[in-house]
């Protein structure tokens, strides 16, 4: 090959990441694309939200298992085929937060691939249909509730 061609290849490769990671951070759903070592690359400002992370800290470079270790711990065995470089998902999935908040979600993996047609990372994308709060502050919701004044 010559020059020109792999300095255009170089060109399309780059352009096309730049666009994944731009879709990536303009997703309205809850999305992270992460490398090989799990760390992060880009992320939708979603998943800022939906996880309680701060949107003012940047977490690129972070490592997943440091900064959702609830979900890392229920993604695990999608991450595994993810980086075989097989798509996985799964619906209906509980996820048990460590503040005791409850979701049920629906999760997708889709590898990408490098230069080399390596995987070298893993695209995620996850829906929460449903959160539940801690028995407690559950408990205090339905006691606060119950015993608001009747206006008429």
């Amino acid at each position: 090959r010559d020059i020109t061609s792999l300095t255009e290849y170089e060109n399309l490769r780059k352009a096309t990441m730049d666009l994944i990671i731009r879709t990536v951070q303009t997703s309205p759903i809850s999305t992270a694309l992460i490398d090989k070592q799990l760390r992060y690359i880009a992320w939708s400002n979603q998943w800022l939200v939906d996880f309680n992370l701060n949107q003012d800290v940047s977490i690129k470079g972070k490592d997943i298992n440091e900064l959702l270790p609830d979900l890392a711990n229920t993604l695990s065995n999608g991450f595994e085929s993810a980086l075989r470089g097989n798509p996985v998902g799964i619906d209906n999935v509980r996820l048990q937060r460590l503040n005791g908040v409850t979701h049920i979600l629906d999760w997708r993996m889709q590898p990408y691939r490098d230069a080399r047609h390596n995987v070298g990372g893993v695209l995620i994308m996850l829906h929460i249909k449903y959160t539940g709060m801690p028995r407690e502050e559950e408990k205090k919701s339905v006691f606060l509730s119950l015993n608001k004044p009747i206006t008429h």
